[in-house]
């Protein structure tokens, strides 16, 4: 369903400065990450959805294992969509209310994730160039984990234009303490 869901993400990355920061290309994996987040969110009740609205519009196929359709027609897939978009995602959170819930906690994580990320590296650039040598604007900020944390948190790769380094989203100052 990402065709619904990318419109979703785009909002999210529209509205985030900190994410236009990074420029087009080194955000990317960004809106990849953020994208694969609503869909594991989303794509049960969608799915439900799309089989209730196949089933009223025609029975026969909604019968249908999807192993057995080996080409089926999108026309319904495209047409769920355009429902969707023109007034199925207010009607779909009012069925599914914890979800629109959550649909917009994990905008708001992203965003914030995001800004708090490009404000240490922003705090960090001599610290990293001294202890990494890496310098230059990043070229690519990639999140290692689907399994986010503490308010939506996930280290993120960060390749420069010399240098890479794996960022943490939390001050590491205790580790460093402790070495």
């Amino acid at each position: 369903f990402v065709d619904l869901l990318a419109p979703v993400a785009a909002v999210a990355v529209d509205s985030s400065p900190a994410v236009a920061e990074f420029g087009r290309a080194a955000s990317e994996p960004l809106v990849d990450w953020l994208l694969d987040r609503l869909e594991r969110l989303c794509t049960r009740p969608l799915y439900v959805e799309f089989r209730s609205f196949l089933t009223y519009h025609d029975e026969t196929l909604a019968e249908t294992t999807p192993e057995a359709a080996t080409d089926p027609p999108s026309d319904y897939y495209e047409q769920f969509c355009a429902a969707m978009r023109d007034t199925g995602f207010p009607d779909l959170f009012v069925e599914y209310p914890v979800l629109g819930r959550w649909v917009g906690t994990v905008v708001e994580q992203f965003r914030a994730t995001v800004t708090e990320f490009r404000d240490r590296l922003a705090a960090d650039r001599e610290t990293l160039a001294d202890e990494f040598g890496v310098s230059g604007s990043p070229t690519a900020v990639q999140p290692l984990t689907e399994d986010t944390h503490a308010g939506g948190r996930s280290p993120f790769a960060v390749a420069f234009e010399t240098g890479r380094v794996v960022y943490k989203p939390r001050p590491t100052t205790g580790f460093a303490t402790l070495s």
